[in-house]
């Protein structure tokens, strides 16, 4: 074996064992308390006679996970406003409605409490649109509003269907 060789495999083994001895000297908290995130499923069709949407969260948990979701509140913020916007292009509110919180069938068994089977709705009569508006230069702002985190959370998604 070539020193040069022989040389490289001792500073490597030398590094490996110096870097096995050293550590860091903080601790990594893998549960530090944050703002729930929100996670949103729906397919807005403006076609459709009604519109749902499902709102969750995600949570913090420091026991048993399995006990823990059990519990029928752990999934879901409690008392949000949950809002559609329809903005032009040129940033002009078209219109504005507030959707309601419903409960609907119980879900299939799952790893998650079954009830409630909470959503949130809105008739087409109430999110009526102008005649005339243009809806390939529109996009809609889904927006929620709670007290369990710190900011408005807020998604604009273009507003391309024709009705």
């Amino acid at each position: 074996m070539s020193d040069v060789l022989k040389t490289i495999i001792e500073v490597t083994c030398g590094c490996c064992l110096l870097l096995s001895v050293v550590s860091c000297e903080e601790d990594i908290d893998a549960y530090t308390k944050t703002d729930p995130i929100a996670v949103v499923y729906g397919i807005i069709n403006p076609k459709d006679s009604v519109c749902y949407i499902r709102l969750t969260k995600t949570f913090d948990c420091t026991g048993n996970t399995y006990d823990y979701i059990q519990s029928p509140t752990i999934q879901y913020f409690e008392q949000p406003t949950v809002e559609f916007e329809l903005w032009s292009n040129d940033s002009k509110l078209v219109h504005r409605a507030v959707l309601s919180s419903m409960i609907v069938q119980k879900k299939e068994d799952g790893i998650f409490s079954r009830e409630p089977n909470r959503v949130y709705g809105i008739t087409k009569k109430d999110f009526t649109l102008p005649q005339g508006l243009d809806l390939e230069a529109s996009y809609l702002v889904v927006k929620i509003k709670t007290t369990e985190t710190s900011s408005l959370i807020y998604s604009k998604v273009p507003y391309e269907c024709h009705l």
